[in-house]
């Protein structure tokens, strides 16, 4: 806890600096074959690193799934363990997969982990599902060679070891794979895959999304999370709310046809710390990101350069639940849930510390004489701008207007030139620089992540 605000040294108006928190511990493979800082990102100090790096809480939880009871089985267990049981496959999914960047390496680590199992047969055969909508740039996923890099066990060596080289192959399998990439191009709104066949899904930075448009209660002002104005627009709080609450039963449902029982999901999602207010992008060692970006783009309408009317349409369609919101449909046993069967084993709520302002404080001292701001400005805002620019070019976007449902559902009718529409963002992003140039300690990347394990229980066990 913070003793009250003081004047940071570059300026700023940050509270007092917390005690650093302490990394989530992976043990053993399943940690080394994730290798956030090695494997899934180069350089380190990115957002993805940061995104990365949040993730080993979930991590911990499925490390806890593979190695106890329950979660993927092979079909033995469903004819007592007989040596002629089918040969199913086990079925893992990434739910939300967009670039598959963290989902490769999430596959073979819990591949790894399986093989290590009591009975594990060497050929078993392991499916994996990367999902995500149709919209998504799915290039990044195709263009990869998949079956190669699930199946050949490539990890980095341990800090300090004294391995050659930048990773060291242990085994490969690409000749025979045992494991099997598939891609689902469908809404995990919907369903996915065929029900009753998916042993473990995981899902990360997916969630908080609305299945629709922002209901029709609309902030005033937007680039604005609903938790962000939660005290500001009570009527647009509440729309938002409702919708998300029904998005969420859904959701659960989708999935309670997908997993067998005994079939495991775990989710680490954005969410609402109620009890401190916080969510990402907001904690105690700063600014609320999305308030400064639509401070940015404020100024620009203000000046003329951008309309009210486009203003509007960038209200983003998603919301970060609460803990009990995420808990909700669990704790009452009559819900539609409970009643598929779904149980809830572990939730709680997990900040990792933003990387680039940990790594400023590690870099500097005195009045940061030996950092270059604008370049550390630049690099902040190019990882900020790659994960909500599609938040402000929602202004170009005619299917967006806050004003007129009639053209909800048609396609897009740019109203701006290309080369306007990317000078207006230019312009709102340089905007955003300049701030965290000047206040660079106001300004960081927390990450606030609701982490739940759920089980589907049989049915007999679920009356």
């Amino acid at each position: 806890m913070t003793t009250g605000p003081t004047k940071d040294r570059a300026g700023g108006s940050a509270a007092a600096e917390p005690p650093k928190p302490k990394t989530a511990e992976v043990p053993g493979l399943m940690m080394e074959d994730y290798a956030v800082a090695d494997k899934i990102v180069d350089p380190p100090r990115t957002f993805a690193y940061s995104m990365a790096v949040s993730q080993l809480a979930s991590l911990a939880s499925i490390e806890d799934v593979l190695t106890t009871t329950g979660g993927p089985t092979t079909g033995e267990e469903e004819t007592g363990g007989s040596s002629a049981a089918p040969h199913r496959p086990v079925t893992l999914i990434d739910l939300g997969t967009c670039d598959a960047r963290t989902a490769v390496p999430f596959f073979r680590a819990c591949a790894n982990r399986l093989r290590g199992r009591p009975g594990w047969r060497p050929d078993q055969p392991i499916q994996v599902v990367f999902e995500d909508h149709r919209h998504n740039d799915w290039a990044p996923v195709t263009s990869r060679n998949l079956r190669d890099e699930l199946n050949t066990t490539d990890v980095p060596p341990r800090r300090g070891s004294p391995s050659a080289g930048p990773h060291r192959s242990v085994s490969s399998s690409s000749s025979s794979p045992t494991i099997f990439p598939l891609l689902s191009t469908t809404s995990f709104f919907e369903a996915t895959v065929p029900p009753n066949t998916v042993d473990l899904a995981f899902t990360n930075c997916a969630f908080h999304y609305l299945s629709r448009a922002p209901p029709k209660a609309r902030f005033h002002k937007a680039i604005r999370h609903v938790t962000a104005d939660a005290r500001r627009d009570q009527k647009a709080i509440a729309a938002f709310r409702a919708a998300a609450r029904q998005d969420w039963e859904t959701l659960l449902l989708r999935r309670a046809d997908e997993l067998r029982d005994r079939g495991v999901l775990v989710v680490s999602n954005f969410a609402w710390d109620e009890d401190r207010d916080f969510h990402w992008g907001k904690t105690d060692t700063g600014a609320s990101l999305y308030e400064e970006l639509a401070a940015c783009v404020q100024d620009l309408v203000d000046r003329g350069r951008l309309t009210v009317r486009e203003q509007r349409r960038m209200t983003t369609p998603a919301y970060y639940r609460t803990l009990r919101e995420h808990r909700a449909p669990f704790d009452d046993p009559d819900s539609a849930v409970s009643r598929a069967g779904l149980r809830l084993r572990t939730a709680a709520i997990n900040i990792t510390r933003c990387p680039f302002r940990r790594d400023l404080l590690d870099r500097c001292t005195g009045p940061f004489t030996d950092v270059d701001m604008e370049e550390y400005a630049t690099r902040f805002t190019r990882c900020f701008r790659s994960v909500t620019a599609w938040e402000v070019q929602r202004a170009f976007d005619d299917s967006n207007d806050p004003d007129d449902d009639a053209v909800a559902h048609t396609t897009p009718h740019p109203s701006r030139s290309a080369d306007e529409r990317a000078a207006i963002l230019d312009e709102v992003y340089r905007l955003f620089a300049d701030r965290v140039k000047q206040r660079p300690l106001d300004f960081c990347f927390d990450s606030v992540m609701a982490i739940l394990v759920i089980d589907k229980v049989p049915k007999a066990a679920a009356k």
